[in-house]
């Protein structure tokens, strides 16, 4: 049976989870268990805020993860950015596949999912392979660089290329003007929805009406294109689930949460794995002893990358401790029973791959980087939730880890990355969990001789060496 918490109290821990969601959801799972029903106060509450929702459901561990990921036509897909204007186009900017359910959902996966499946995307190894090599092989070495910002470019280029068409001249500014528009609604200002100028709703109404014209010029150019392999094309030119011709809300809709899971939850996958990587040498050291002994001084191909066993332990680790997208929002359509208890429709549940993969009952030192426990031994169903699961996990899974590991095998295969002592790391999570601020490393020959020493949000979310 579920913990329940209410009153000042449930109060109290709202407000924490919006100062900083995962320490405060890996607080209240370790004091109260995995499920714990948190009822704020009413009178207090939704005054100010009406769309808090009367009961939060924090639930974590594959049991849980199973009972709300099983249903998702009982439990639906929570938008958690800033609520559009009615009558206005920021209503419908990203209510795509991950908001949709029943026939119209199934209908567009079907559509969407051709491009990302494996034997598509292992025909396209090569492919993959140039473009990596092309970027990564204008990165600095020896100097001190943002690698936030040069991975931010590295995968825009990889899912426009692969995914959109190559239409970058068009893409990019598309894709950092999603990037700028989600950043806005996240924002408490933006939460607040105060109409005025000046206001970040305000800013977050235009950026949307923004965001909404140049989708609709860019699929305008994808009339008559059947390209299989572009995302946008495969939209533009397939009837709606109900058989008509689509307008440009169709695309509105679909596009930000396509570009936001082709490339942004790549990038920060890959920036978590190489800032790890870095922070423990031994296991850099053993990565690049594989991949260059496996290569030799050939050049690398994407055939071989299958060959390394060891980077696919490392995928997945960073993938369980760092998830990229920490946390996921459901909404009961009506009453559910997780647990053994019964929760009324409009109960928020909040699943979290962050703590659930974290969970001392599956995985031994869970708070430490360890590749190696995946060598032999896989996750069960709903025990490690990075890409979600049930019948609406992520189809983009695939994908995000062929490009990444690609990245990582280009770049070790004649680097190590190294970050400073003295680094400060932060993190901070929206839809995804990204760094806050710049990843200064320096690019070497040969990992650090020893364990850096770091500062900030990254360092507590880990358990390092004190040496």
């Amino acid at each position: 049976m579920g913990r329940r918490i209410a009153g000042a109290t449930a109060l109290l821990w709202c407000g924490r989870f919006v100062r900083d969601p995962l320490s405060t959801a890996s607080d209240v799972v370790s004091r109260h268990g995995s499920l714990v029903r948190i009822e704020p106060p009413v009178s207090t509450i939704r005054r100010l805020a009406p769309k808090i929702p009367k009961t939060i459901l924090i639930a974590v561990g594959a049991r849980h993860n199973q009972a709300i990921l099983g249903q998702p036509e009982l439990w639906r897909t929570v938008n958690i950015t800033a609520a559009g204007k009615k009558g206005h186009v920021s209503r419908r900017l990203g209510r795509g596949l991950v908001q949709m359910n029943g026939p119209d959902q199934r209908y567009y996966r079907r559509v969407l999912m051709p491009p990302l499946r494996k034997s598509r995307l292992e025909a396209r190894g090569e492919q993959i392979m140039d473009i990596a090599d092309r970027e990564i092989s204008g990165w600095p070495s020896g100097a001190e660089f943002d690698l936030w910002s040069q991975s931010q470019e590295l995968m825009q280029h990889l899912a426009i290329d692969l995914l959109f068409g190559a239409d970058r001249d068009v893409a990019c500014p598309v894709a950092n003007r999603i990037t700028r528009g989600l950043s806005i609604s996240m924002s408490l200002g933006a939460a607040l929805r105060i109409d005025l100028p000046g206001t970040p709703y305000r800013q977050f109404l235009r950026e949307a009406e923004g965001i909404a014209e140049a989708i609709s010029r860019w699929a305008s150019s994808k009339r008559g294109n059947h390209d299989p392999n572009d995302l946008l094309a495969l939209l533009v030119n397939s009837p709606t689930s109900s058989g008509k011709p689509p307008d440009d809300g169709v695309f509105i809709n679909q596009v930000p949460t396509l570009f936001g899971a082709a490339y942004e939850t790549c990038q920060n996958a890959l920036v978590w794995t190489l800032v790890l990587l870095a922070l423990h040498p031994d296991k850099q050291k053993t990565l690049i002893d594989e991949i260059r002994s496996n290569i030799g001084g050939a050049p690398i191909s994407y055939a071989s990358i299958s060959r390394l066993p060891y980077l696919n332990a490392v995928v997945s680790e960073s993938f369980r401790i760092l998830p990229p997208v920490p946390l996921q929002y459901r909404v009961a359509l009506d009453e559910a029973e997780v647990g053994g208890i019964t929760v009324p429709a409009g109960t928020r549940a909040v699943l979290s791959p962050f703590v659930t993969n974290r969970d001392p009952a599956v995985y031994e030192e869970p708070r430490r980087f360890r590749p190696e426990r995946w060598l032999n031994w896989h996750a069960k169903a709903y025990e490690m939730a990075t890409f979600s699961g049930g019948p609406r996990v992520c189809p983009g899974g695939w994908f995000a880890s062929s490009v990444i590991k690609t990245a990582i095998a280009r770049l070790l295969k004649d680097q190590a990355v190294v970050v400073p002592g003295g680094s400060h790391i932060d993190y901070r999570v929206r839809v995804t969990m990204s760094p806050a601020g710049r990843v200064p490393v320096m690019l070497s020959r040969e990992p650090a001789s020893k364990q850096p020493r770091i500062r900030g949000r990254l360092a507590k979310a880990l358990e390092l060496s004190k040496t």
